[in-house]
């Protein structure tokens, strides 16, 4: 859980701080240049990760703990307690999550007064993305909640269905803005087509001299 719920984190934060870029920027555009600054882009990401592994620094050092059985060794626990870290990663989360929601609600009620140009659907765009970061961390969630309560998954259809699909939302938390950024980018469609469009290779025509 401690790299998994570092990288959790650090997803959930820049999640965070995309909805707040984009609210801003429909909300607010006189001063979202002035908030959205190179260093303070830069500041806000380095504080991001920063966060996000002192979050978990406690599990780094948290070790698992075996005991002997008739067939070799078996998982008996960890040396420490880590259900202080679930609740707090749990309140941490619905309270982000929440958050994101109110922006992302406030942000397209403020897009109902602007066009429908380029710059308008990619924001439409990045908020529905961010719209789905909100709902897959909250699937995270209720899976810690329940741990954390010793609800039974087999015991709740819904529950159940969450434990099964565990590791691909798992996954789709962590690989959705790697893949989803260059579709909604212009400019990085065009950067990767650049640099992978493949070379026609050019003839040079010798032209004979003429005296």
């Amino acid at each position: 859980m401690s790299l998994t719920g570092t990288i959790l984190f650090t997803h959930m934060f820049g999640c965070f701080l995309m909805t707040l870029n984009r609210y801003t920027a429909v909300c607010h555009p006189l001063r979202h240049d002035d908030m959205w600054t190179t260093l303070a882009v830069s500041v806000l990401l380095l504080a991001d990760i920063v966060i996000a592994f002192a979050a978990f620094t406690p599990l780094y050092s948290n070790h698992f703990v075996y005991k002997p059985c008739l067939n070799g060794w078996a998982l008996k626990g960890r040396s420490e307690s880590i259900e202080g870290i679930r609740i707090m990663s749990s309140v941490v989360t619905v309270i982000f999550e929440m958050t994101s929601l109110i922006l992302i609600f406030l942000a397209i009620y403020g897009l109902r007064k602007y066009g429908n140009g380029h710059i308008i659907r990619t924001d439409k765009s990045l908020i529905l993305v961010t719209a789905i970061n909100c709902a897959l961390s909250m699937l995270e969630c209720i899976y810690d909640i329940s741990f954390l309560l010793n609800i039974e998954s087999e015991s709740v259809a819904f529950l159940k269905w969450i434990a099964s699909q565990y590791e691909a939302y798992s996954l789709l938390i962590m690989t959705s803005n790697a893949f989803t950024i260059v579709f909604l980018s212009r400019a990085v469609r065009q950067e990767i087509l650049h640099r992978w469009r493949l070379r026609t290779p050019t003839t040079t025509q010798i032209m004979p001299a003429t005296t």
